[in-house]
């Protein structure tokens, strides 16, 4: 990098520091992981806008044969999102009991002192990989902190594994006289403050008055629903709507959260089963390609054949999406050939077959 370009990035971007963090640890942000040194004290040259930062905790063994300790990351992975402004510097500090990092006070004194010493801690610090960047920006360009602030748990922590919440203390003498059974031995909750907050995506939304006739229609084609989940999810903000499939992709590609994966399941169900409603949402649905197109880039090529396509989801959703987009009665035809385009890339890439589609798929119909 050239030395005044890196200069500059130094003084305009963000900075994160760690405090005590272990050596072998997992440490990331955004698309980028590093197991942590001994001289690792955080990040500089962040550039503005949202970043995703996390750790999973190492375990340090003894390699058999010799004294050398190998570190195995082998913890939940952990981390927050955080919307950083030019400059910002934000100070965790590694939380040895829970394994995660924590936000540590910070005043204007300590503020002034750690600007004051950034020259020497300068080689403590890594530098943000900026060849990543273009890649995170395409994935997340949808993501507004008004999403991240409502989508986000109430802990705001961000874990791979579900938290659940610790059972309640018994004495021994209360074990006694409870009873031994299995419904006992199951009473365990989830955390509530630990859970996204997706959208609710209903199956399927007819108005309350429907005929059995419109019901079926609504089953069909989904374009009352997708009106009814932009108007009452997301403040009838369409853009919002595309910016949570961006958060749903990202907390299963990144952070490795499952549930993230069932909620990007459900709005692209969502979004291939409408027809009615394309012709007035053809901006919506030209994004909404866009950021398919990109998502499908970063899984294997493999991936989709032993996850989704074994039940035939995505091609037969997609399939269904690609038919509606290539109906004559589509006005716009820069949107149909978008369309052609990006089916021709699936084909080529995952060869899926576009051409059937399973029973399982089908119209739900209601007689009268």
């Amino acid at each position: 990098m050239d030395p005044d370009k890196a200069k500059q990035l130094f003084e305009e971007g963000a900075i994160i520091i760690v405090d005590d963090m272990p050596v072998g640890n997992e440490f990331g942000i955004d698309y980028n992981w590093w197991s942590t040194g001994q001289k690792f004290k955080g990040l500089k040259m962040i550039p503005a806008g949202l970043h995703f930062i996390f750790t999973r905790a190492a375990v340090m063994q003894n390699k058999a044969g010799n004294s050398v300790e190998v570190s195995t990351n082998s913890g939940p992975r952990c981390g927050f999102f955080h919307f950083f402004q030019k400059r910002e510097v934000i100070w965790l500090q590694w939380h040895k009991r829970n394994e995660i990092l924590v936000h540590k006070e910070m005043d204007q004194e300590d503020l002034g002192r750690i600007r004051l010493n950034l020259m020497d801690l300068d080689q403590n610090l890594g530098p943000y990989p900026f060849e990543n960047l273009d890649k995170w920006l395409s994935l997340t360009s949808y993501i507004t902190q008004q999403i991240i602030l409502k989508m986000q748990p109430q802990n705001v922590m961000i874990t791979s594994v579900s938290q659940y919440l610790p059972r309640p203390y018994t004495s021994s003498r209360q074990n006694r006289h409870k009873s031994d059974t299995a419904e006992d031995e199951m009473d365990i909750k989830l955390d509530p403050k630990s859970i996204l907050r997706f959208s609710e995506i209903p199956k399927h939304k007819f108005p309350d008055a429907a005929t059995p006739t419109q019901i079926t229609m609504h089953s069909m084609d989904k374009s009352y629903t997708l009106d009814y989940v932009i108007e009452n999810c997301h403040n009838n903000d369409e853009n919002q709507l595309l910016g949570e499939l961006q958060l749903a992709f990202t907390c299963f590609l990144v952070a490795q959260v499952y549930d993230g994966f069932e909620q990007w399941k459900r709005i692209i169900d969502l979004l291939c089963s409408c027809q009615a409603v394309v012709n007035t949402r053809v901006e919506f649905y030209r994004n909404f390609l866009r950021i398919l197109h990109h998502q499908l880039q970063e899984v294997p090529e493999d991936f989709f054949v032993d996850i989704v396509t074994c039940d035939n989801f995505l091609t037969a959703k997609l399939n269904e999406l690609f038919d509606t987009l290539q109906d004559p009665s589509l006005t716009n035809k820069e949107l149909t050939k978008e369309a052609e385009d990006f089916r021709q890339i699936l084909t080529t890439r995952f060869r899926w077959d576009f051409e059937s589609e399973p029973d399982d798929y089908g119209p739900v119909v209601v007689t009268e």
